[in-house]
């Protein structure tokens, strides 16, 4: 099953430009001149392996944002859930953002970062409240009609 997600459009506009410079170029392009579907290839057409990558693109990418070369892919990929967590995201749909097959599993490898979570939730069931309490006036009881043929 192949899902699609869609990327904010800072990082959509980002991606597509790098494309384009990309192609323009030859990357994505065999050194045969055929065109792969490699963004991320040898010189020869071929899909960079993972060493490679780490060496050549994202070392390189830590260090000019600063951060210690150490720092691993699931690293950033637990960072980029935690905020996602820390914003208040849907389940449902960081489930789906993190390829999880099941919201339960996300729950397993995220779930401690959910602590407050009840006290966040009563602070705005209360903000709620306030913001729906009249503001003077009268309040009128609901009642509810009584049916006909029923005493």
């Amino acid at each position: 099953m192949k899902i699609m997600l869609r990327m904010p459009n800072g990082t959509n506009a980002i991606a597509q430009a790098e494309l384009v410079r990309a192609r323009r170029e030859g990357i994505g392009t065999a050194s045969d001149g055929s065109k792969t579907e490699f963004l991320l290839q040898t010189r020869y057409g071929n899909p960079l392996n993972r060493d490679k990558l780490r060496e050549k693109v994202i070392r390189p990418a830590l260090r000019d944002a600063g951060l210690p070369e150490t720092f691993r892919t699931y690293d950033l990929r637990h960072s980029h859930a935690s905020v996602l967590i820390d914003l208040g995201v849907n389940l449902l749909a960081l489930a789906q953002r993190m390829g999880h097959s099941d919201p339960a599993m996300t729950l397993r490898l995220y779930g401690h970062l959910f602590e407050g979570a009840q006290v966040e939730l009563s602070e705005k069931i209360d903000g709620l409240r306030a913001a729906t309490e009249p503001k003077g006036g009268t309040v009128v009881p609901f009642t509810r009609p009584q049916s006909v043929g029923k005493p």
